[in-house]
């Protein structure tokens, strides 16, 4: 919570023309001044020992938050009772700023700094109480962007969810089926490694695509899950449609993975391609095959 104000003896003023009656007043204002920001100060160290204590024991509920902001305007009454005793009571609005940054409340908090400023413009703890305060303003704009960051990332995840379960996935799937810019990424890409141009992918040309997009070799137990979970021919060799219908059943669970496997596949965020590194093929001619 920070360092709170120590209060400082009234000062006598001197030269004063005033009546014995008016002194004597504004003496014992300056006393019941200093004894309340004294109060002040000793409210505010019990707050910060009961937030310490919360912390401690991961306590932090709505409760506990209500009694902790009662408190700061307590404490902030106080000082300003303090003020209206004795106007130049500096450690009255050194705390009433304080509290009010407490409070977030930084524009009261930023006025009161300069009536004290006013007051006492060579005072070292005036700059220090003027920094403090706009430490706790810069402190609460990250706290607001952290928050906003936060709700925009939630907001994208629900996002993706409902369009996932509705079968939507932007730019890849629409209602449950792989769109046609997709579905020809898909068929370049298969047509790419289907080096014998049989129409299926053996285990060699498997493996040269898991390379691509994985940096290691395949294994027999990944071989063995596409022969099992995606259409293959009589010899168990991956068909098209195989290919096809893992990446449906892929991009369902992990939009981001594909898209992964997408960049390493030379292709960018709108599924276009990013290199030369597919040969010119004619399917149409591919077709009659």
């Amino acid at each position: 919570m920070g360092t709170t104000p120590t209060p400082t003896p009234p000062i006598k003023e001197e030269g004063s023309s005033d009546s014995e009656g008016e002194v004597e007043e504004r003496t014992e204002g300056a006393k019941s001044s200093a004894l309340l920001v004294i109060s002040a100060n000793e409210l505010l160290e019990k707050i910060e020992r009961e937030e310490e204590e919360d912390n401690e024991q991961e306590k932090n509920t709505d409760s506990d938050s209500t009694h902790h902001n009662e408190g700061l305007r307590k404490a902030l009454d106080q000082f300003e009772e303090a003020i209206s005793l004795d106007s130049t009571n500096l450690d009255a609005y050194l705390g009433k700023a304080y509290v009010m940054g407490l409070l977030e409340d930084f524009d009261g908090g930023s006025s009161t700094l300069q009536r004290a400023e006013v007051l006492s413009p060579d005072d070292p703890r005036v700059s220090e109480m003027i920094s403090a305060l706009q430490e706790m303003r810069n402190g609460k704009d990250e706290e607001e962007d952290d928050e906003e960051d936060d709700e925009e990332e939630e907001e994208e995840n629900e996002s993706k969810e409902s369009n996932a379960a509705e079968g939507n996935i932007p730019m890849l799937v629409r209602n449950g089926t792989m769109t046609k810019n997709f579905y020809r990424v898909l068929r370049v890409v298969f047509e790419h490694f289907d080096e014998d141009c049989d129409g299926c992918w053996n285990d060699k040309e498997v493996g040269k695509f898991y390379e691509t997009v994985n940096g290691e070799s395949i294994d027999h137990s990944t071989l063995k899950f596409l022969r099992d979970h995606f259409q293959t021919n009589k010899k168990g060799n991956l068909t098209m449609v195989g290919f096809f219908e893992f990446y449906l059943s892929q991009t369902a669970g992990s939009a981001e993975e594909t898209w992964n496997d997408l960049q390493k596949l030379g292709f960018n965020q709108k599924l276009e391609e990013v290199d030369d590194r597919y040969r010119k093929l004619d399917l149409s001619a591919k077709k009659g095959k």
